[in-house]
C-alpha cells in the first residue's frame, strides 16, 4: 500500500497558473502528478499565513501539493436558445 505524503508547513506554496486545474508537480522519476486541484477550506493557520492576501489555497488530491491563486469566477449562466418546432 502506498503511503501518502503529509502536508506540512515546510512544503513550498506554488503559484497557480491561469486555467490550471491539475497538479504539475514532478515525482522522483520526473513524471508529473496530474492530480485534480480542489479548494482547501480547512488549511491550517500557518499555511494560510504564507499565502498572499486575497488568495485561495488549492491542494492536489493525489500528492497533496499546495497551490495558491485568485478565487475562481463561476461561469456565466448559459441561456438556452430557442428551438424552432421545425427543427432549425
Amino acid at each position: 500500500m502506498e503511503t501518502r505524503p503529509q502536508p506540512t508547513a515546510e512544503r513550498p506554496l506554488k503559484a497557480l497558473r491561469p486555467n490550471q486545474t491539475n497538479c504539475d508537480e514532478k515525482d522522483e522519476k520526473g513524471r508529473p502528478c496530474w492530480g485534480p486541484l480542489k479548494v482547501w477550506h480547512t488549511a491550517p493557520v500557518e499555511i494560510r499565513q504564507k499565502a498572499p492576501e486575497g488568495m485561495v489555497l488549492y491542494r492536489c488530491q493525489a500528492c497533496l501539493t499546495i497551490y495558491y491563486g485568485p478565487p475562481r469566477e463561476l461561469p456565466l449562466r448559459r441561456v438556452p436558445r430557442r428551438v424552432s418546432i421545425l427543427g432549425w
